[in-house]
């Protein structure tokens, strides 16, 4: 995970709580992404919150937090 330090916030920023989302949360996460590149030039943050999901939820953030550039 490569998280580093921001001099300003983003112009966006989405927090989605989730619990047993692990069969459309990577379709949420794309989809938002798309629209907040439209919207604001890309400058902006997704913040998942697992709510104690029991499927495969939290195991999927990682896997996202891991494949979407995080910056």
């Amino acid at each position: 995970m490569n998280l580093q330090h921001r001099d300003t916030a983003p112009a966006i920023s989405i927090v989605v709580p989730c619990f047993n989302e692990e069969e459309s949360l990577t379709a949420l996460v794309d989809r938002v992404s798309a629209v907040c590149h439209s919207a604001a030039s890309g400058d902006h943050e997704i913040v998942l919150v697992n709510d104690g999901s029991r499927d495969g939820t939290w195991a999927l953030i990682a896997d996202l937090t891991l494949r979407i550039s995080v910056q």
